[in-house]
């Protein structure tokens, strides 16, 4: 599933910014400012894609919701009519082929 895909994204960017601010905590322990700024910088920016990501798989599950509560019982409801359609035609045409056999005989 898409969401599934995104959930797993999010999973990722999340642990690998986790991952970059503990370092960046680290190396500000240890005097290492710059280097430590810049990956506190890009676990910023991670959990800022996986806030994306999170709100981009929430509207595909919505998405998804949707479909499955209009869309799908609309398309179900469609084949019905079509076999009973089907069923009435099959009906209308062995009353036809009946009626024949009928005058023949």
């Amino acid at each position: 599933m898409k969401s599934c895909h995104f959930q797993r994204e999010v999973i990722m960017y999340t642990d690998k910014a986790k991952k970059l601010a503990d370092t960046a905590v680290q190396e500000q322990a240890t005097g290492s400012a710059v280097l430590a700024a810049k990956h506190m910088l890009e676990a910023t920016k991670l959990m800022h894609m996986a806030k994306e990501k999170k709100v981009r798989a929430l509207k595909v599950r919505a998405l998804a919701e949707r479909l499955n509560s209009q869309v799908l019982p609309s398309y179900k409801q469609a084949v019905d009519i079509a076999g009973l359609h089907a069923s009435f035609s099959g009906l209308q045409t062995s009353q036809q082929r009946h009626r024949l056999l009928r005058k023949k005989t």
